[in-house]
C-alpha cells in the first residue's frame, strides 16, 4: 500500500525495503542467513507494485516506472573505529562487507530490480564496497550493458562532511570510477540544509545528480521541521538552477511530499525508458525523475539508454 500511495503521488522510482538487507546489519537482529530472501521479496514487491498500479491505471497512468533496489551504509563502518582508544580496530572487514552486499545485490537483481541504489553512504569505504559486490555480480552473470545502473547517494553529518569525515567533492571523485548513473544526497537535515551541498555535488560531477533529503529533525512536539510544501519548494528551486535530475523524499518524506514535488513546474516527464518484459528503511524513498538543465552530462553519455 506504501509504494501504491507513492505510485499514485506520481513518483517514477519506488524504493525496495531493503536498506538494512545486509547480514552485517541482519546480524544484529539474528536474521543474517534471511538477507538474500529479505532483499528479493523486498524487490518482488515493489515490482508487484508497479504492476498492479499500470494495470488499474491503464489509460491514465504516466509511464514507465523504475524499481531501485536499495542497499543502505550497513550498521558498520569500515573506516571509523568503534573504540577511539583503539584507532587501528575496525567492526568489520572488507570482505565482510563485500560478501554482504552481494548477497544483498543478488537478491534485489533476482526480485527484478531496475536500478542499484548504494545510498545514505556515510562511509565511502562502505560504499565501494557496494560497488565492488555489484560489479563481480554482473560480471559473474555476463550482464555488460544490460545490468541495472547504479545510482550512489550520500549523506551529509555535521560540517558537510559525511561521517566519515570527506568532504563532498572527495566522495563525489572517490566513486566516480563506477560509472555510475548519478550521484547525490539524501536524508541528512532537511532540503533546505542539503541545497548549499547539493550545488557543490553539481560543479563537482558529470552524472546526473540526485537529491532526497528527509524532512528535517524530528522535535519534542513527535513533528519534523519541514512539511511537504517546504520540502518542494527547496527541491524547486534547485531544480530550477539546473542542479538536479532525480529528486524524491527520504525519512518522513511522505507521499504528500512527493504531489508537491511532482506539481512543481521545475518537474518534467522521466526520461528513461523500461523494456516490456521487465521481470527498510521504511521504503520512505521515491524519487522523481526530472530533465532539468544539466544537458552536459547528458551529452557526455548515453545516459537516456534503456535500464
Amino acid at each position: 500500500d506504501i509504494h501504491r500511495q507513492y505510485l499514485e503521488a506520481g513518483a517514477d522510482i519506488i524504493k525496495t525495503c531493503s536498506f538494512s538487507a545486509t547480514s552485517v546489519t541482519l546480524a544484529e537482529y539474528g536474521l543474517a542467513e534471511y538477507a538474500r530472501e529479505i532483499s528479493e521479496a523486498a524487490a518482488r514487491i515493489a515490482r508487484g507494485a508497479i504492476a498492479a498500479f499500470e494495470q488499474s491505471h491503464a489509460e491514465g497512468a504516466r509511464a514507465p516506472h523504475f524499481v531501485a533496489g536499495s542497499l543502505g551504509g550497513a550498521a558498520k563502518s569500515a573506516s571509523i573505529p568503534p573504540d577511539v582508544d583503539d584507532p587501528a580496530r575496525r567492526a568489520v572487514s572488507w570482505d565482510e562487507l563485500c560478501a554482504a552486499y552481494y548477497e544483498n545485490a543478488l537478491g534485489l537483481l533476482e526480485g527484478g530490480v531496475d536500478i542499484f541504489l548504494i545510498e545514505t553512504v556515510y562511509d565511502t569505504l562502505n560504499a565501494k564496497a557496494a560497488i565492488f559486490a555489484i560489479e563481480k555480480l554482473i560480471g559473474e552473470r555476463g550482464l555488460g550493458e544490460n545490468a541495472p545502473p547504479v545510482m550512489i547517494s550520500a549523506t551529509i553529518a555535521g560540517g558537510g562532511r559525511l561521517l566519515a569525515g570527506q568532504t563532498v567533492e572527495a566522495f563525489a571523485a572517490s566513486v566516480m570510477h563506477a560509472r555510475p548513473l548519478s550521484i547525490g544526497l539524501n536524508c541528512s537535515f532537511g532540503a533546505r540544509t542539503l541545497l548549499p551541498h547539493v550545488r557543490t555535488l553539481a560543479a563537482q560531477t558529470e552524472t546526473l545528480v540526485s537529491v532526497h533529503p528527509n524532512a528535517g529533525l524530528l522535535r519534542v512536539d513527535n513533528q519534523y521541521d519541514e512539511t511537504p510544501e517546504t520540502m518542494a519548494a527547496s527541491l524547486r528551486e534547485a531544480a530550477g538552477e539546473g542542479l538536479l535530475n532525480i529528486i524524491g523524499g527520504c525519512c518522513a518524506g511522505l507521499s504528500a511530499s512527493s504531489a508537491s514535488i511532482d506539481a512543481g513546474p521545475a518537474v518534467h516527464p522521466a526520461f528513461w525508458t523500461r523494456p516490456g518484459n521487465a521481470a527498510g528503511k521504511g521504503a520512505a524513498l521515491y524519487c522523481r525523475p526530472v530533465q532539468c538543465c544539466r544537458k552536459q552530462a547528458l551529452s557526455r553519455r548515453n545516459y537516456g539508454r534503456t535500464v
